[in-house]
């Protein structure tokens, strides 16, 4: 598909060439206004990266659903007339070795339940894997393992092109989702093999996209342009589970996996024929909107970027960008990925309509999300007030009235009343989503790949910590023990608010200078000229 792994640093056309090629006669004059978004490949790359960020959260979120499916009863209603035979299924052929004893599948066994009205009877299946709540916790946490790796995505984007390294990543991450339910009847430690594979190839993916818009979204844009684009997570979100819910429930589980992971290698094989490393060379670009896009981002040196490790692990605003990241993971997991197990848990409802009612808040946040771009980037642009300060405002105000909320349904036992909240804590935490996702790229834009595979790897860390106390304290699955939870992630959402608030920044960081680059450069080199003693 023309794409070719590369380092994005050798054999490319400099800004300065691009320029001078689109005028021949004349040094270009800088462009004023921006070129219409319609029909732009600004615009195709902005629809691309929202349906990437539509499967990246489906691969995560479908587990969700398809557990809720494979450890719950069925029932079936049959007349009265037929006796109470054994309801063949494939499930009960097929058998799972190496499996410890609480992971243990028991048979199938039809046990009459009740009789109807009309004289048939509700019989009762058990559920296809008896998995107690530290099982079902281990399988959830082992996507956040291989998420681990993202530090590895961010190096990759750099060395090869983002474009080039998240295209392949969400192929590779479509091919392992559909692997997914023949790993699990062959070996559950496969299966979970094959979840860890899930998430260290969507950790590239992510950690790509730093690249992708430094390269490619004008500074002017960038607020807007991205929120449209990750609002695909919420939208990925609100479709996974209602979508997934139905399919878990008319074809079973199974058809989950096979479903999300056609639909990502449709959407990454797209993304491979019509994106490329850099504007400079697209084949399909106006000359207009080239010239647009070089003049409005930051140039790149020609010669390798030399990231300065050292300087950013020893800056107090970066590491509150990560703490941030950790307190927005513990309170988006215990929304997303653990959300489904409470409605269960309150409700005792099918699957199906668990997935409708899971979606609720992420419909609210999939017109929040491109609101809050716009207001971002319309204060950055006409407005008096620093952009920086906008971040730390919005970013602390978030969490802050995020903890306050779950506090509610901690001390309050109603259904509807806590589904409210949750609605309200996703609106919340809406701005620091989009803020953190924009934080990497205003705080060193030739580095934040890097600084999105760190803050990445904090997430995830987050990520695993979430679902893992959830399995530990919801042993009875009682309203007292997720009030704990409640309880714990409003402490959370509080601290990480007093610290953005207090060390936060998302100004460009001294280190990430083109300046301060070069230097690090040319003392590299220096050191590399100086021969070894011995």
């Amino acid at each position: 598909m023309g794409y070719e792994m590369k380092a994005p640093g050798t054999n490319d056309r400099d800004v300065t060439d691009t320029l001078l090629e689109i005028k021949e006669d004349s040094k270009p004059k800088p462009i004023t206004k921006s070129p219409s978004m319609w029909y732009s490949k600004r615009c195709l790359l902005t629809i691309l990266l929202f349906l990437g960020c539509v499967h990246m959260h489906s691969l995560k979120a479908n587990l969700s659903i398809a557990l809720v499916e494979m450890t719950s009863n069925k029932t079936r209603e049959v007349n009265s007339t037929e006796s109470n035979l054994s309801i063949p299924s494939l499930e009960s052929n097929m058998s799972i070795p190496s499996l410890e004893s609480n992971l243990s599948i028991p048979s199938i066994e039809i046990t009459s339940n009740r009789t109807m009205e009309n004289g048939n009877q509700t019989n009762i299946i058990p559920p296809e894997f008896n998995w107690d709540s530290n099982t079902v916790a281990l399988i959830i946490s082992m996507f956040s393992y291989g998420y681990a790796f993202c530090l590895f995505g961010g190096r990759m984007a750099t060395k090869f092109g983002g474009a080039v390294t998240y295209g392949i990543a969400m192929l590779l991450s479509g091919v392992v989702t559909i692997l997914q339910p023949p790993s699990l009847y062959a070996d559950f430690y496969l299966f979970l093999l094959a979840r860890i594979l899930a998430g260290l190839t969507e950790s590239i993916a992510y950690a790509s996209t730093a690249e992708i818009v430094a390269r490619w979204i004008p500074l002017k844009e960038r607020s807007r342009l991205m929120s449209y684009s990750f609002s695909g997570i919420y939208v990925g979100s609100a479709v996974t589970y209602p979508v997934c819910g139905y399919i878990a429930n008319r074809w079973g589980w199974p058809a989950v996996f096979y479903t999300t992971g056609t639909t990502c290698m449709i959407c990454a094989s797209l993304w491979m024929i019509f994106i490329r490393n850099d504007p400079s060379k697209d084949k399909w670009i106006s000359k207009q909107e080239l010239l647009y896009i070089l003049q409005s981002t930051e140039k790149t040196p020609r010669k390798q970027v030399v990231h300065p490790y050292r300087k950013i692990l020893t800056s107090g605003p970066f590491w509150a960008l990560c703490f941030a990241k950790t307190t927005y993971s513990w309170g988006y997991t215990l929304l997303v990925t653990c959300f489904p197990l409470y409605v269960k848990d309150m409700t005792n409802r099918r699957t199906d309509q668990i997935g409708y009612i899971s979606a609720i808040p992420n419909f609210v946040c999939i017109f929040v999300v491109p609101i809050t771009g716009t207001i971002m980037d319309y204060c950055q642009n006409k407005s008096k007030i620093k952009i920086n300060k906008l971040h730390k405002i919005l970013m602390s105000l978030g969490f802050i009235l995020g903890s306050f909320l779950l506090m509610i349904p901690a001390f309050v036992q109603n259904f509807t009343i806590s589904m409210i909240c949750f609605v309200l804590v996703k609106v919340a935490l809406a701005f620091n989503f989009l803020i953190t996702q924009l934080a990497c790229i205003y705080m060193a834009p030739q580095h934040s790949s890097i600084l999105a595979g760190f803050t990445a790897f904090c997430y995830i860390l987050s990520s695993i910590l979430s679902p893992t106390m959830v399995g530990l304290i919801v042993k009875n699955h009682k309203w007292e023990e997720w009030s704990m939870i409640f309880l714990l992630a409003s402490g959370v959402l509080m601290c990480g608010g007093i610290i953005f608030l207090l060390f936060g920044s998302t100004e460009l960081q001294p280190w990430a200078s083109s300046e301060s680059t070069q230097e690090d450069d040319e003392a590299t080199q220096e050191n590399n000229k100086q021969p070894i003693k011995t």
